[in-house]
């Protein structure tokens, strides 16, 4: 990529440089991106209609497409309302909520969290994200009374210091896996292939629910509370608050894969800590759930909705984004 599209910033770790354009060169793609100047990709909020805005990451910046080919450019094509993209690369949940509490809602009718099923609830524990180098700031939820629930932002002002070696070896199959992946033999070797990766043919047995529950139940309660902390600020302003869940491209094309079968936990349990009904939700949230038909739209479909290697959406993959987020908004 060209230099100089993400500058640091002390509470967010990073942003995106208003005014800044430049060209992305990639094995799958050649595209242009253009920074408007609120620091942010595509339409700027419009005093004159209603303001929706996306708070997501690469996946819904739009990495590897061009400006007009973007869920949200695209809705906007298609819609009287303006869809106003406030994503930027390698943000997790606690960065969008930051960002979100930044924003100027005065013209905003609709804030969508946009969820990616592939990192973002490791990443909400992290200093540093596993696939950045960039520190970043992150929430504690305490536990113990009288605090019991509450979230302490940490890391802040962000260090500009470098990543450390130690988290520069976690990957997501370590975290996943844990023990069961060992540094030598075959099955780990395997494991830490990118074209087995790619693949999926490292698909791990004997993983299972109860193994997912005693590692994750932290950082699921973690993203719950980053959610209804959204929540609570979007009503407070009268905003209507929604929660999109995006997933990764092997859960849509190789649904055996281990990263599937995390990504389908997550998303369950998800969708059963926000939904509609559960007695510890103190605000509405609304969730759009992607996974299904992103999966039957790459079944019925001869276009890759992913790119190949690089795995960002294709323009087709926004596109099918956008049908979806289109049907949703006209219904809510």
């Amino acid at each position: 990529m060209d230099p100089g599209m993400i500058v640091y910033d002390e509470l967010l770790g990073w942003r995106l440089k208003p005014y800044w354009s430049g060209e992305h060169r990639h094995h799958d793609y050649r595209t242009q991106y253009q920074i408007n100047r609120d620091g942010f990709r595509g339409e700027v909020a419009s005093p004159n209609a209603d303001n929706i805005a996306i708070y997501g990451d690469s996946f819904s910046f739009g990495l590897g497409v061009a400006d007009g080919e973007t869920f949200t450019a695209v809705l906007n094509a298609k819609s009287n309302d303006v869809t106003l993209n406030y994503s930027v690369p390698g943000y997790s949940t606690d960065q969008e909520l930051l960002s979100f509490k930044q924003t100027p809602l005065s013209t905003i009718t609709d804030a969508i969290f946009v969820i990616y099923l592939g990192n973002d609830i490791f990443d909400n524990m992290r200093a540093y994200p596993l696939q950045a180098a960039y520190g970043k700031p992150y929430f504690e939820l305490r536990q113990a009374e009288p605090e019991a629930g509450r979230l302490v932002l940490k890391n802040t002002p962000v260090p500009r210091t470098s990543k450390p070696a130690a988290a520069q070896k976690d990957s997501i199959a370590k975290i996943v896996l844990g023990d069961s992946v060992g540094s030598s033999g075959f099955a780990g070797w395997l494991s830490r292939l990118e074209l087995s990766k790619r693949l999926g043919i490292f698909q791990q047995a004997g993983v299972t629910k109860i193994d997912f529950d005693g590692r994750f139940s932290e950082q699921l309660a973690l993203l719950t509370a980053l959610i209804e902390a959204a929540s609570a600020h979007a009503a407070a302003n009268g905003v209507d608050f929604h929660v999109a869940l995006l997933p990764g491209r092997s859960y849509v094309t190789m649904p055996l894969s281990l990263s599937a079968q995390y990504q389908e936990y997550f998303r369950q349990q998800i969708v059963a800590s926000i939904s509609e009904g559960n007695a510890s939700k103190r605000h509405d949230i609304n969730i759009l759930d992607l996974s299904q038909p992103l999966r039957r739209a790459a079944s019925a479909s001869s276009v890759d909705l992913y790119f190949p290697h690089e795995g960002h959406l294709t323009a087709a993959g926004h596109n099918h984004v956008a049908d979806e987020l289109n049907r949703y908004l006209v219904r809510r």
